[in-house]
């Protein structure tokens, strides 16, 4: 009976190690029932599959004020569920919020607010190195992220995600991104990605990205809301709004792609059912692609029942501006107020692209091109 009793016990303290679930109840920045606790943890049996979750006595809509950076996640696969409690972590513009480890090839964000994180260089709100090739996922659904930044003096990125692993997927669905800003701060400095930067696959559904920016003083922006990058990737967006962002439409230099900048390379990129409004740039008002170096096209963007309107650029390509070494195919889309491609109205025209639609297929409008 001893024997059994024991196996038993062994067997159910180990599964208990492989996946956990802990609870955060207190908003407190630091101690017993913390988010903060709560990592510690899950961090505590990396290998496991976790789960935090936010239960009463944590307050509704309740807001957690971190007074420093969170631990690092080293989780292998980390579940943060908000739940009902729907809770707000906030940075205070001082401190990164969650950053990921090399050992962690998962992490699932539902139904909280990302709020006011800030770091240097990348990933404001969420970040995870390429330091190494291990795949990892980013799943986001019902997520907030909004006013995080990130600022440092020449290549910056990703002011509210920066996901530096080149294998895995960034996934964002029926969430906001709002607000937030990469600033290169030096001289001729580069800021990339102002909502998001991502190097790896790249999902987006039912999702906004509103009034994010990548600023520079003297040297310039791509991507005022999003930059995909990365090599073989596949990239989809769905049915979801770009509006109001901004690649440095007022640098001396450069700024290109004022919500979207697609800068992979060996890739794919799918927009359907998409909406850009008020974007700018220099270039590229609503989307720039570019191939990242020499050689045959291999950059393919595709536009299917997109609306564009109102974009506004100081040189080329209100609406879309394809670079050397890019493809673009478009059907049924509308193009309206400043939304040429290049220069002329309605011509999906380039700056050495190849155009597999050189002139606005029958089922394209453009109305009041400039």
């Amino acid at each position: 009976m001893r024997i059994f009793f024991f196996a038993l016990f062994s067997c159910a303290f180990a599964t208990n190690a492989q996946a956990t679930t802990y609870n955060v109840t207190s908003t407190d920045a630091v101690g017993f029932g913390t988010f903060r606790q709560a990592i510690l943890n899950s961090n505590a049996t990396p290998g496991g599959t976790h789960t935090i979750t936010f239960v009463a006595p944590f307050p509704d809509d309740g807001l957690i004020l971190l007074g420093s950076n969170l631990p690092t996640i080293q989780s292998n696969n980390l579940t943060i569920a908000g739940g009902s409690k729907t809770p707000r972590i906030d940075g205070q513009s001082l401190h990164s919020i969650l950053r990921v480890g090399n050992a962690t090839t998962r992490l699932e964000l539902t139904d909280l607010t990302l709020q006011n994180g800030f770091a240097s260089e990348e990933g404001g709100c969420v970040f995870a190195d390429n330091s190494n090739s291990t795949s990892a996922i980013l799943s986001a659904t019902r997520i907030t992220i909004r006013d995080c930044q990130v600022s440092g003096v020449s290549l910056i990125r990703g002011g509210g995600i920066y996901w530096g692993r080149a294998a895995g997927t960034v996934s964002l669905t029926d969430s906001r991104l709002t607000g937030n800003i990469a600033t290169a701060t030096g001289a001729l400095g580069e800021a990339n990605g102002g909502a998001v930067y991502a190097r790896t696959n790249f999902q987006s559904l039912r999702t906004v990205y509103e009034s994010n920016a990548t600023l520079s003083a003297t040297g310039g922006g791509t991507g005022g809301a999003v930059v995909l990058s990365g090599l073989s990737t596949s990239n989809t967006i769905t049915d979801s709004t770009f509006r109001f962002n901004g690649a440095s439409p007022t640098s001396p230099i450069f700024g290109y792609g004022g919500a979207l900048n697609v800068a992979c390379e060996d890739c794919s990129t799918q927009i359907v059912r998409s909406y850009f409004r008020g974007n700018s740039a220099n270039y590229g008002g609503g989307i720039f692609a570019r191939k990242g170096s020499g050689g045959a096209v291999n950059v393919f963007l595709t536009l299917v029942n997109t609306t564009f309107y109102n974009h506004s650029v100081l040189d080329q390509g209100g609406a879309v501006l394809m670079g050397i070494g890019t493809s673009l195919s478009a059907s049924n889309n509308i193009l309206q107020r400043g939304c040429n491609f290049w220069r002329s109205p309605g011509l999906y025209s380039n700056a050495g692209g190849q155009l597999l639609s050189r002139q606005p297929a029958c089922s394209d409008i453009c109305r009041d091109c400039m």
